[in-house]
């Protein structure tokens, strides 16, 4: 029944005679019902594609790459994906999965892909370029149109691996430092010995006698070994130092007639020193070893000749900049690089070389400190050292100390020839035995009256005497019971007029935790010999 509508007429009723046809009204609701279900689908759809908006938004902002492959292949991908393999999403998907495997990690991948094992490993991945990256992965098998598919998300750990490992070899570095500081006191002590009493014995011996030229050898493996000590002591950044300004190019200036003797007449040297003049602060002594190790470390890479060259510059780094040469910080650098056209060096070597002791050299020609001495150098005075290498193509090293602007300090007279003499009282105070002998036989050989303590308690007692006459103290900085700064303080107390000389076989670093300012007082480091004791008491007691 519907209602129809005639002329002049209200709307009426109207039933339709039975035709066999489907009735109107049946026909309205079916338009209603299609009307209703075409509605619904639209609002379905538009609902869908706006979630499947929102999950591509989200699948695209990921910090990880989201990779979805069936058989091996890829079949979607997120952007992220993109970022990370510097691939094409229209490029990569429909090729095999591995594309972005590096070859050592391919039998490892394809083995997971294949027994659709699920977790998280890492693998070696390739980015388009050919670089390799260190890739996180974790894999969660599902259905996908009635098929298994492999889901994957993927997060790029090359930097924090390469931190890890910085880390790792800062600390190995570290405690090898605090090992080799410690071996250093005792060598120290020793060597102080064998010097002295070396040194002693050849004075009284006339220069043709025999028994001269063995203690000239002895003296030699003395000083050596003492060589040896500093190298260590200077690996572990704890040796005394004194710095000054010194112009990076004067230095090597001063240093290439030495090292033409040193590398030999089958090598040329090239320098290439800046215009504008580099000033650093850095002990002298110090900068020799650098230039002087690493041109020797550069000579061994170069056994049938080449060139060596040897550069200056300044250098300014920005935070740009820092990205590719961490831990380094913003500023202005004097930079000294030693180059060579020798061997090279492969990854595996060139990731080990400053490690000490390790060398590539043959047995007994080398001991493995030259570059653990610059590596420790370098950090003890702020400074940072890059290495490029390729084997077939040279190596070049490039230390990097903060630049100073200001001038270069004038160097110091030479040391007069001879070694000073005096009358006054010494007290020596030395917990070794042995050091203690040798010190003060040497300083009785120079004239000197000598009155000597095994340790600061035993000296007290002479302290307290007001009627004892006593020009200089001498004492070890590190003693049982009570310490050689503790001793002075006591002293000099009593005795404001009382001249004190520290010594020491231990590291920088000890010697100022036991309160001893070094560069602030008067300081000889362990080993010494005679000569150098005597000349250093002269200045003590001369100083105002």
């Amino acid at each position: 029944m519907w209602w129809v509508r005639c002329s002049g007429e209200r709307m009426r009723p109207h039933f339709p005679r039975n035709t066999g046809h489907i009735p109107f009204e049946g026909a309205l609701v079916g338009a209603v019902v299609t009307f209703l279900d075409t509605s619904d689908r639209e609002r379905a759809k538009t609902a869908l594609e706006e979630s499947e908006s929102r999950y591509r938004t989200l699948a695209d902002n990921s910090f990880h790459a989201i990779a979805v492959s069936v058989d091996g292949v890829l079949h979607d991908a997120n952007s992220a994906f993109e970022r990370i393999f510097g691939v094409m999403l229209e490029d990569a998907i429909g090729r095999p999965i591995t594309d972005v495997v590096a070859e050592e990690s391919l039998d490892e991948v394809k083995r997971r892909e294949a027994d659709s094992i699920e977790g998280s490993y890492e693998f070696v991945g390739r980015h388009k370029s050919g670089r390799k990256l260190v890739i996180e992965a974790t894999a969660k098998n599902l259905a996908l149109d009635g098929r298994q598919a492999r889901f994957v998300a993927l997060r790029d750990i090359t930097e924090r691996r390469r931190l890890e490992h910085r880390v790792r070899q800062i600390q190995r570095m570290e405690a090898l430092g605090e090992l080799a500081g410690g071996v250093a006191h005792d060598f120290n002590n020793s060597l102080t010995v064998i010097s002295g009493f070396t040194e002693l014995l050849l004075a009284e011996l006339d220069t043709l006698d025999p028994r001269a030229a063995d203690l000239r050898e002895v003296r030699k493996a003395t000083d050596s070994a003492a060589s040896l000590t500093r190298q260590l002591l200077a690996f572990s950044r704890q040796q005394v130092i004194q710095p000054r300004l010194i112009a990076l190019e004067t230095a090597v200036q001063r240093a290439i007639p030495l090292l033409r003797r040193v590398i030999g007449e089958d090598l040329a040297i090239v320098t290439s020193l800046a215009e504008q003049t580099t000033v650093v602060l850095i002990d002298p002594g110090q900068l020799e070893q650098v230039l002087m190790n690493l041109c020797i470390n550069a000579r061994d890479a170069m056994p049938i000749g080449g060139t060596l060259t040897v550069e200056t510059a300044r250098a300014t780094f920005n935070e740009a900049d820092l990205e590719d040469h961490w831990p380094m910080s913003v500023g202005s650098y004097g930079m000294l690089a030693i180059s060579d056209t020798g061997v090279g060096m492969d990854a595996t070597t060139r990731a080990r070389i400053f490690e000490p002791f390790f060398t590539t050299k043959e047995v007994g020609k080398g001991t493995g400190l030259g570059l653990a001495t610059v590596h420790g150098i370098v950090k003890q005075n702020a400074g940072f050292i890059w290495v490029s290498s390729e084997p077939g193509k040279g190596s070049s090293f490039q230390v990097y100390f903060p630049l100073r602007h200001a001038s270069p300090e004038m160097p110091e007279a030479p040391m007069p020839l001879r070694v000073p003499t005096g009358t006054e009282t010494v007290l020596l105070v030395e917990d070794s035995q042995s050091v203690r002998a040798a010190a003060q036989a040497a300083l009785k050989h120079f004239g000197y009256t000598v009155i000597s303590f095994p340790n600061a308690n035993a000296a007290l007692p002479l302290l307290d005497q007001s009627d004892s006459q006593i020009d200089l103290l001498i004492t070890d900085v590190v003693m049982p019971e009570m310490s050689g700064s503790d001793l002075a303080v006591y002293a000099s107390a009593l005795r404001p007029r009382l001249k004190v000389l520290f010594i020491s076989g231990y590291t920088d670093e000890m010697v100022v935790r036991h309160g001893v300012p070094i560069g602030e007082v008067s300081y000889l480091q362990k080993p010494f010999g005679p000569v150098e004791l005597a000349r250093k008491v002269r200045e003590v007691l001369d100083a105002r």
